[in-house]
């Protein structure tokens, strides 16, 4: 796998494999099955043993300068010893997260005990009255929302 500075030129001559870029460590553009060509970002991961590989995308739809900027970001990441998979799939989370979900996870907290400050179960009558509530009055206007 040649290690070149990426250029138009260079990426529309390339028929099959893959060509690394020279000033962005990790990046790649790698020709697929299918004759198309996208972006591979692929870094050693410190102190975690692991290989951390994502893909960014088509060529030339995302850009060679795009395509360094996200690489750019992602080796940020590792660099400090993260792995960027991990903080990408806790976005993912966060962008899911809607008043249902928060309210499973609370009522979790609740049957637990975690919910109050006393550390303390709940009620049985105590626990009734919160899901009664939510679906009266919280569930039909805010259950999708964000």
């Amino acid at each position: 796998m040649p290690k070149v500075a990426l250029t138009p030129a260079s990426i529309d001559a390339l028929r099959e494999g893959t060509l690394s870029d020279l000033l962005t460590p990790g990046l790649a553009i790698q020709v697929l099955d299918s004759g198309k060509k996208r972006w591979r970002y692929r870094r050693h991961i410190p102190f975690k043993n692991t290989m951390a590989t994502l893909f960014g995308g088509l060529f030339p739809a995302r850009t060679i300068a795009d395509a360094r900027e996200w690489a750019h970001g992602l080796n940020e990441k590792v660099e400090a010893g993260l792995d960027p998979r991990e903080a990408i799939r806790a976005e993912k989370i966060r962008a899911e997260m809607t008043v249902e979900r928060a309210h499973a996870l609370y009522m979790v907290a609740v049957n637990e005990g975690r919910s109050s400050r006393a550390k303390r179960p709940n009620k049985p009558r105590t626990i009734s009255d919160k899901l009664e509530m939510y679906k009266r009055d919280i569930a039909p206007k805010l259950r999708n929302r964000s």
